[in-house]
């Protein structure tokens, strides 16, 4: 069963981009369209979008296909938004750090079988979204337990 959840989601990483630098440029423009005729409210977002950037930097491994995977998915949610790219990253990193905890989980209550179709479901659902992958696992799991 773990294994069964460990190939669907390395599956997912079929494509892998070059990592994206901070362009000041762009996001000093983009907390100006925010914040007009405000100066500090401009350098506070600025600061702040390069902490999300360093943030996400610190945690992303160069080599990692998973990780760049992961940063394509949250920069296309969230633009260059680094704030919010640095939540997202780090939501899909415990997201995929907790699927091998979830075949053992539910062993023994949810047939592998059965945890294969909802893998295979929530894959499809939600690509290439782990942590809506993970949530809806658990919840599919947990629905048949209690349906028991």
């Amino acid at each position: 069963m773990k294994r069964i959840l460990l190939t669907y989601v390395f599956t997912l990483f079929a494509t892998v981009s070059s990592a994206v630098e901070f362009d000041e440029a762009e996001v000093r423009a983009m907390c100006a369209e925010d914040w007009p005729q405000e100066q500090e409210l401009q350098e506070l977002c600025l600061f702040g979008e390069r902490d999300g950037y360093d943030e996400v930097m610190v945690s992303y491994d160069d080599g990692d296909a998973m990780d760049q995977v992961l940063l394509d998915l949250c920069i296309d949610r969230s633009g260059l938004n680094w704030s919010f790219v640095a939540d997202c990253f780090d939501e899909q990193t415990d997201a995929f750090a907790d699927f091998p905890y979830l075949a053992s989980r539910y062993d023994g209550r949810v047939s592998s079988s059965i945890m294969q179709d909802i893998a295979v479901g929530c894959r499809e659902k939600w690509r290439p979204d782990l942590a809506r992958q993970h949530f809806c696992i658990v919840r599919m799991a947990w629905s048949m337990i209690e349906a028991n």
